[in-house]
Order: C-alpha cells, then structure tokens, then sequence
C-alpha cells in the first residue's frame, strides 16, 4: 500500500495527526473545524462563518493534495446543534455545486473540539 501525508501551512494544523492521507487512489481528511491557519485560533462568528472557514481550509488541504472540491466522494458533517442543520444545507449545496453529489451524513454531537458549532470530514478520490 502507498501512504503520502498531505500537508499545508494554508490549513489549521496539529502535531495530534496528519492534515490529510493519500492512500491507494483516496485522499482521507481528518476532521476540519473552523481554525484559521494564519492564527492558529477558531474564527468567531456563527455556523454561517465556521462553515465557510472550514470549506476553505478542506479547499486548501485538498489543493496541496492535488485534487479538487470535485474529487470529493464521501462528507461528514457534525454539528453541535442540529437546528443549524438548513442553515448548512444552503450553504452546502452552494460549495458542492457538481454531480453526482458526494454521500453524506449530517448529525448533532455534545461536543466539538475548541467549542466550534461545525466539524466535517470528507473522503475524496485522487483522480477523477
């Protein structure tokens, strides 16, 4: 099996675990909350906010990985209140704006990591 790291000083990143995994065709990301890389801190604002940070930064790990938004075949979403749920919808089908649409799972949690309203996590192909 081939494993390469994928790393970018563009998206928030940890020494916990890798930003993304290219393994045998599939790029595997970890778990994406609204940190802002050039401040290593969570943005304020809302879910609206958090979404559109968290997007750019799977963009950006994505980029260094070679790949696109696209390339995206498999999205996680948790959500630490699911009444956000339509808000994340729109703002969703406006990002993941190609067919055939990823699948996916949308589900509220206790918790998120730095007390952030919204984490996703996606699986992506390396080549389409």
């Amino acid at each position: 099996m081939s494993k390469q790291v994928i790393k970018t000083a563009k998206a928030s990143t940890s020494q916990l675990y890798s930003q993304a995994i290219k393994a045998n065709g599939f790029i595997f990301l970890s778990g994406q909350v609204a940190i802002d890389p050039a401040t290593g801190k969570l943005i304020e604002g809302g879910v609206e906010e958090e979404f559109h940070r968290v997007f750019n930064n799977i963009e950006t790990i994505l980029e260094a990985a070679d790949a696109k938004l696209n390339h995206i075949i498999r999205v996680e979403i948790y959500l630490k209140d699911i009444a956000d749920y339509s808000v994340v919808n729109k703002l969703y089908l406006e990002r993941i704006n190609f067919d055939p649409k990823p699948v996916r799972h949308a589900m509220q949690v206790g918790s998120l990591p730095l007390n952030a309203k919204i984490e996703v996590t996606i699986t992506a192909v390396e080549k389409l």
